[in-house]
């Protein structure tokens, strides 16, 4: 363990570039355009961890009304791990989230750490990478700038464990990002949006 004081304090916005480059760094591949819609959901759920003001810590502990929380960017400069305070930052997120049920994306490699936390694997996610092609979309999918706001947030909330309007708002309403919704008997059915990223 350091004798370096570990201080951790709510991210600016502007702030919230620097786990969006560490996090490619790690091989994430998010969104050039992400940061508004992350920090909309949650302006304080994002934290910083610095020695003598050099950021050396980042985790997001995004809290979705009073009842469901999500962890990402928990990410400790490479040259500060081991040394504690990975878990000062990961504690600091969890006093945030309080008594919410909360969930998180865990890299493979740390799965045995967060069953320590009494997290159990859900889904495995499997991202791939390829080369897409014009085409022109079938009839029942439409953009989603065409389907009331109202509609969307019901959809999202029967599938999303809280609802987050202010997510959703920014998600869908930017112009760095495409939306398309599937609609099949008039019916909401599905939706996904697309955006530029880091790489592709």
């Amino acid at each position: 363990m350091s004798s370096d004081r570990l201080t951790i304090r709510p991210m600016t916005l502007a702030e919230l570039e620097l786990p969006l480059d560490w996090g490619a760094a790690e091989g994430c591949n998010t969104g050039i355009n992400d940061a508004a819609a992350f920090y909309a959901a949650d302006p304080g759920g994002f934290l910083i961890g610095e020695i003598d003001g050099e950021p050396i810590s980042t985790i997001s502990a995004v809290r979705y009304g009073e009842t469901f929380g999500f962890i990402g960017f928990y990410i400790v400069k490479p040259d500060r791990r081991g040394q504690g305070f990975g878990l000062q930052t990961w504690n600091e997120a969890l006093r945030l989230l309080g008594d919410r049920n909360f969930a998180l994306d865990g890299v493979l490699a740390q799965v045995e750490n967060y069953r320590k936390f009494g997290f159990v694997p859900a889904y495995r996610h499997i991202r791939y990478q390829g080369t897409g092609i014009a085409a022109t979309p079938p009839d029942n999918i439409v953009t989603l700038k065409d389907i009331p706001f109202a509609d969307i947030f019901n959809y999202d909330h029967q599938h999303f464990p809280a609802p987050r309007p202010a997510f959703l708002q920014e998600w869908v309403n930017s112009p760095a990002r495409a939306g398309y919704a599937y609609i099949n008997d008039g019916n909401l059915c599905g939706y996904g949006v697309i955006r530029e990223s880091r790489t592709g």
